[in-house]
């Protein structure tokens, strides 16, 4: 096994535990939406952080988020399926660590129709499905 081949299994072993801890804690990739749902004794201080910071933004809640969802119809239905911490600067959407929710409209929730990102601090919308330029 040659030096690179070594190092990234090193890696891999030594940041494994933690990724196992992170999916118990309902931290799976970085979503914190189920984490922040759970009871303060049972959050961790990331996710103590991530609520505190929601309190203070412009958009607070899921059902905020969800309003962001666009025209709906009645077969339609628009549901927040993340909330995230963004690690690039979106110009005309948010800065680096800002949250943003992830909303999904579906047609008789099966049919994805529109996939938005609202910014809980600016409550800037990015459409990222379908895309368009």
């Amino acid at each position: 096994m040659n030096f690179a081949a070594t190092t990234t299994v090193a890696i891999l072993f030594a940041i494994l535990p933690q990724c196992a801890v992170a999916q118990e804690q309902g931290l799976q990739s970085s979503n914190f939406l189920r984490a922040i749902t759970r009871p303060a004794n049972q959050q961790d201080a990331l996710t103590k952080e991530i609520v505190q910071r929601l309190a203070t933004s412009q958009i607070h809640t899921p059902k905020d988020a969800e309003s962001f969802g666009g025209m709906l119809d009645a077969r339609s239905k628009a549901e927040v399926t993340g909330l995230y911490v963004s690690g690039l600067d979106v110009p005309g959407f948010g800065i680096r660590g800002d949250l943003f929710w992830e909303v999904t409209v579906s047609i008789l929730g099966v049919q994805v129709t529109r996939v938005v990102w609202v910014s809980a601090s600016t409550r800037a919308v990015k459409v990222v499905f379908p895309f368009s330029n």
